[in-house]
């Protein structure tokens, strides 16, 4: 079982680290950072939660991330 928290960390510090080099905002660095460390932490201790933290961080920021730019284009568009 510690192999997929493992798995699963892995795969969120590479899409935390492409979501930050996609469009390099302020938030998303420290969102980055913070699902990162949180990845990182899950590794090497094998507790789940910090990938349970990591990942609602990083699905938070994805959420806002869309609502700024939906809101930022339909402006445009008047």
């Amino acid at each position: 079982m510690f192999y997929i928290y493992q798995v699963l960390a892995v795969i969120l510090i590479a899409v935390s680290v492409a979501a930050y080099a996609g469009d390099r905002r302020t938030g998303i660095l420290i969102a980055s950072l913070i699902s990162v460390v949180c990845a990182a932490i899950t590794i090497a201790t094998h507790a789940w939660w910090p990938l349970v933290v990591g990942a609602a961080v990083y699905f938070a920021t994805q959420a806002v991330q869309r609502d700024d730019y939906a809101a930022t284009a339909s402006s445009h568009s008047h």
